[in-house]
């Protein structure tokens, strides 16, 4: 078995308790452990690293944006030559 699905199951579990009752974690735990128990090595990575990542993965459930442009490197030539037209006309 791959490390990425390795990774994604336990970001799963690990979602999955974050957002449950109390009364449920215990089973989802108990999973968890079942899922984990029948694993072997995983190539590259053994799979306590894959846990460990699928761990933090769970803590940033959404991708960061990309890096927004600033206005003016996203302004086309016309539009900057319009906006200082404007505030050179009042002068």
């Amino acid at each position: 078995m791959g490390y990425a699905a390795i990774t994604e199951r336990i970001r799963g579990y690990s979602m999955l308790w974050r957002r449950c009752g109390a009364g449920a974690r215990g089973r989802i735990e108990g999973a968890r452990v079942a899922y984990l128990s029948q694993l072997g090595n995983v190539l590259p990575v053994d799979s306590a690293v894959a846990v460990v990542a699928g761990e933090i993965i769970a803590l940033i459930p959404e991708a960061p944006t990309p890096p927004r442009r600033s206005r003016r490197l996203a302004e086309s030539r016309l539009v900057t030559l319009f906006v200082w037209r404007g505030r050179t006309r009042g002068r």
